[in-house]
């Protein structure tokens, strides 16, 4: 089991030397790979094509440990987290959904405003018995008298606001 771990690790030392006239290649390609859009960016497979065209000789694996190492190396890219803060009362998200309730005895669709803050996550919740203009408005209004708001907040989040628009109008 020795022998067999010790040959594997001395053909991959062999394999990554290979490889080591093409690093420049792959580096530039990846550069610029990072720069397209995700759904056009090279496959190791293609990547190992193009640098087989010009006479690399090695596997498939040393290419892909390559790619591997140079993404961890290189950063995140475009994968950053932004942290939301907000101050208390500057942002609101907003959204609604159906639910069902039971009102005396009787089985009814309900259309329910859902309001949060962004900066305490403090929500505020308004069943409607129809989802209309009047319910958008009374509910932002009631939302933010519960709320103990004078003023709207400056940012609003909505969840989908091409679908608000297109059903209210």
């Amino acid at each position: 089991m020795l022998l067999a771990m010790w040959c594997r690790s001395t053909s991959a030392k062999l394999d990554a030397r290979k490889l080591t006239p093409f690093e420049a290649t792959l580096t530039t390609a990846l550069k610029a790979d990072r720069l397209r859009h995700k759904d056009s960016r090279r496959t190791a497979r293609a990547l190992l094509m193009q640098i087989t065209a010009q006479g690399y000789r090695g596997g498939y694996t040393q290419v892909t440990d390559f790619i591997r190492a140079w993404r961890n190396d290189s950063g995140p890219g475009s994968k950053a987290f932004v942290p939301l803060r907000f101050e208390n009362g500057e942002a609101f998200q907003f959204d609604w959904s159906e639910e069902g309730m039971l009102v005396g005895g009787i089985f009814r669709k309900v259309q329910v405003s859902h309001m949060k803050l962004c900066a305490s996550r403090a929500f505020w919740l308004v069943a409607y018995p129809t989802q209309t203009h009047e319910m958008l408005f009374d509910a932002h209004t009631r939302s933010f008298v519960a709320f103990g708001g004078g003023r709207a907040p400056q940012i609003h989040l909505c969840i989908n606001p091409y679908k608000s628009a297109k059903r209210w109008i």
